[in-house]
């Protein structure tokens, strides 16, 4: 008899256990916190800087950190084929953005380009990025991308979790930097606006 009452109490405590166990989870989901920054559109060639609040960690624990950087590039371009014969110039309008951690280390990037791709004549002669030789785009717009990393190292969670009850903010070095090309012939000119 007292072997199957041990029995009863084994059961009777794995059941309590599971209760607790069940309770317990149903407290610690992970919950998102969500920031946000908006440089406005400018000239290439930028640095400035984001901040976000840090995390309290009285509210619990910081897991992970998901960086993301939305971007496209919008610009105008002005061509000149020089070369002798007819050619397909080619203009790439790119960007290439950088999140950067207080140390100077890169987090992310992105990199929006839009093409322009345009028959010329021969050079006529004239470099004035018009005529048959040549040509103006305005309002030249890439598709917006979108570049995330997660972070999870103990190092970069530091730098976004402050002190409980009173946090305080990070900041980031945000730079864009113009790395726009002309390609399609030995001898193009051109100007490129971003």
């Amino acid at each position: 008899m007292k072997r199957s009452s041990a029995v009863f109490n084994t059961i009777w405590l794995l059941a309590l256990l599971a209760g607790c166990i069940l309770w317990t989870s149903q407290v610690l989901y992970a919950d998102e916190i969500s920031h946000s920054a908006q440089i406005p559109s400018t000239p290439t060639n930028w640095k400035s800087s984001a901040s976000f609040p840090r995390f309290d960690p009285a509210l619990g624990i910081l897991d992970a950190v998901e960086v993301r950087v939305s971007s496209m590039i919008t610009g105008s371009a002005s061509y000149e084929n020089m070369d002798s014969t007819p050619r397909t110039l080619e203009l790439q309008l790119r960007n290439l953005i950088t999140i950067r951690r207080a140390d100077n280390s890169i987090i992310t990037t992105a990199d929006p380009t839009a093409i322009v791709l345009d028959p010329v004549s021969a050079f006529d002669g004239v470099l004035d990025f018009d005529g048959p030789s040549g040509g103006k785009v305005d309002n030249i717009t890439s598709a917006e991308i979108t570049k995330a990393v997660t972070l999870t190292a103990a190092s970069d969670l530091a730098i976004f979790t402050g002190p409980a009850g009173n946090p305080g903010t990070t900041t980031m070095a945000v730079q864009a930097d113009g790395d726009s090309t002309a390609t399609g012939g030995g001898n193009p000119a051109f100007r490129v606006r971003t």
